[in-house]
């Protein structure tokens, strides 16, 4: 019977695993900001798992999200997020979005927050809607709730978070709903988006 170097079989051993980590270190590539607190990725850059960002992020090659994952941009800090790439490619089924991840709706008794926020709602009255390029809706029976316009439908880059909507009253225990975020995208060469980017 042949007999095994315990030796060679360790040194073997710890050969694949350093093997491995450098491939892994490879494909995984931590983002890391810069002292402008921004996240720059040089080279190309893929999404694939679902993925939160919440800072500024520079790609010098192609920024692709794999299907069926989804890039979630999030500036409730109230700060709009930006995303430059020399392309970007947003496959089918593949999702950026922001929505909800603006201004904080109001919780049940409480007016929603941002600029265009709702008011709350109170006993037998429902929180107004959240204003942005026109007024919010007022909440039934809630005369005069919903939030004031603070962007213009005209705007070539409009930059606030969309605002968040009145609580309805103590009672129901029913919260706003937030608004949406906001991302600006700068592509030096070509976008090719055949999935869904919302706010």
């Amino acid at each position: 019977m042949k007999k095994t170097n315990p030796g060679k079989a360790i040194s073997a051993a710890v050969v694949l695993i350093a093997v491995a980590f450098t491939v892994a270190s490879f494909f995984y590539r931590p983002l890391r900001k810069d002292a402008f607190c921004v996240v720059n990725v040089n080279g190309d850059y893929t999404i694939s798992a679902d993925t939160l960002w919440s800072d500024n992020v520079n790609v010098t090659g192609t920024l692709t999200i794999k299907s069926p994952y989804t890039l979630t941009v999030d500036s409730s800090s109230g700060t709009q997020i930006n995303i430059s790439a020399y392309n970007l490619i947003v496959e089918s089924g593949a999702t950026i979005t922001a929505s909800g991840k603006g201004s904080a709706g109001g919780a049940a008794g409480a007016d929603g927050s941002g600029t265009g926020f709702g008011r709350a709602g109170g006993t037998g009255k429902a929180g107004g809607g959240a204003g942005y390029g026109g007024a919010g809706g007022d909440g039934a029976g809630n005369l005069s709730s919903g939030g004031a316009a603070y962007a213009s439908a005209a705007q070539n880059s409009p930059s606030q978070n969309g605002s968040g909507g009145g609580g309805g009253s103590t009672a129901s225990g029913q919260a706003g709903g937030a608004g949406g975020g906001s991302i600006k995208f700068t592509i030096a060469n070509k976008a090719v988006i055949n999935g869904v980017i919302s706010a």
